[in-house]
C-alpha cells in the first residue's frame, strides 16, 4: 500500500492532513505532498493512469524494478547479453514460471524461436510480422524500436 492510501481519511480536513505527519518526514515536505495529492492536477493525472491501466491488455508484472537493471541482472547470471525479445519473456512470467495471461504467452511463443539468436536489429521486424504493430502498447514501458538498443 502507498503512503498516501496509508494517511488519506476523506473525512479529515487539508490542515488535519498536514498536521498528522509521518515519521520521518519533514513538515513543509509532508505539507508539498499533501497539498499535490488534493489538487485538481493531480486528480486528472491520477484518473488518467486508471484508465490506461484499464486499456492494458497484458499487465505490468515488472514491480518497481527499472526494465534495464533487470536486463543487467539477467546478463550477469546467463554471463552475456540479453536481447529485449529475451527481456519481455522474462518479464511477463510470474513466479511460478507462467505466463500473465493468453495474450502474453502467445506474444512470447513467436519470440522464444529468436530468443537465443541475436534480436536486437532484426527483433522488431519479426515482432511486426508474427504480432503486429499493437506490440509497444501491450508492453507498456519495453520499447521494442529497432534503434534503440538500451531498455
Amino acid at each position: 500500500m502507498n503512503l498516501w492510501n496509508h494517511v488519506y481519511d476523506s473525512s479529515l480536513s487539508i490542515e488535519q492532513l498536514i498536521a498528522n505527519v509521518p515519521d520521518g518526514i519533514q513538515k513543509d515536505q509532508w505539507s508539498s505532498f499533501v497539498n499535490y495529492h488534493l489538487s485538481e492536477e493531480y486528480k486528472k493525472l491520477s484518473k488518467r493512469n486508471i484508465e490506461v491501466r484499464k486499456a492494458r491488455k497484458i499487465p505490468h508484472t515488472g514491480g518497481t524494478k527499472l526494465l534495464s537493471t533487470k536486463q543487467h541482472e539477467m546478463e550477469v547470471n546467463l554471463g552475456r547479453v540479453v536481447a529485449k525479445g529475451e527481456l519481455y519473456i522474462e518479464t511477463q512470467k510470474k513466479r511460478n514460471g507462467s505466463y500473465v495471461n493468453e495474450e502474453a504467452k502467445s506474444i512470447a511463443k513467436v519470440l522464444i524461436p529468436h530468443k537465443l539468436g541475436v534480436m536486437f536489429d532484426n527483433e522488431t521486424n519479426v515482432i511486426d510480422e508474427e504480432i503486429g504493430q499493437e506490440l509497444p502498447t501491450l508492453c507498456g514501458g519495453l520499447s521494442l524500436d529497432s534503434n534503440f538498443h538500451g531498455v
